[in-house]
């Protein structure tokens, strides 16, 4: 925008400034912004304890998706669309989420699961054609996830304590408490699939293999599962 003024100004460029509605965002008030980032023994009371069980019992698919995106890291978009064909195991027998549409470029890849998850979301799946969510035009599946999750905290008393909290908490509160761990940056960007700029790992280098990734990530999922209680059936 500043550059348009300044060229309009100095009489080069004719017209309106395109980007006059434009504003940039520093990276500090992006991460100020939106969804905030929540420490796992916070998750953990408002979806590891009894009140989040008996929701499981009214909504399994919604608990198996909550849970999916706490321990990965995964869009709500990415976990929605789960079907059974998604869920693999490679040649090293690591259990992991074929992702084939995401976001960007990066979004498209495989992730590691813990096998209490995997074998959650497989005996869920093979009963059913997916988890039965509606995506809802440029909002996709935010709101038939957030809708009956707010329902429950509200009913809960888990909103004024975790004003912020959405699915997008769940990402970068998996982002951080894995760098927190010391799993290097890429590890970290190659499992919520972002993109690595740097020229060693992002630019030469390949993806991870997914059991790379599980090698550094895999028992800090497994510790976050047993942090947030997680019981299937």
């Amino acid at each position: 925008r500043a550059a348009f003024n300044h060229a309009i100004k100095m009489g080069e460029y004719k017209g309106s400034n395109p980007a006059s509605e434009k504003n940039l965002v520093s990276k500090k008030q992006k991460k100020n912004s939106g969804a905030k980032s929540y420490r796992y023994n916070d998750l953990a009371t408002v979806f590891g304890g009894k009140e989040f069980l008996k929701f499981k019992t009214q909504r399994p698919e919604l608990y198996l998706v909550v849970m999916t995106g706490l321990v990965t890291g995964m869009r709500v978009s990415s976990v929605c669309r789960l079907k059974l064909k998604d869920l693999k195991v490679c040649v090293k027998g690591t259990p992991y989420i074929d992702i084939q549409w995401d976001k960007s470029a990066a979004g498209s890849r495989d992730v590691p699961v813990p096998w209490p998850l995997y074998n959650a979301l497989s005996d869920y799946l093979q009963k059913n054609d997916g988890f039965g969510l509606k995506a809802s035009g440029e909002k996709g599946y935010s709101d038939a996830v957030r809708k009956p999750i707010m329902t429950f905290r509200k009913a809960n008393g888990f909103v004024q304590s975790y004003p912020k909290l959405s699915y997008h908490s769940f990402r970068k509160s998996c982002n951080n408490y894995l760098l927190q761990q010391k799993v290097p940056v890429y590890m970290c960007a190659a499992l919520v699939g972002h993109e690595d700029n740097s020229m060693t790992t992002g630019v030469y280098g390949d993806m991870p293999a997914v059991d790379e990734i599980a090698s550094h990530v895999g028992h800090h999922q497994a510790t976050l599962l047993q942090v947030l209680n997680f019981q299937w059936p």
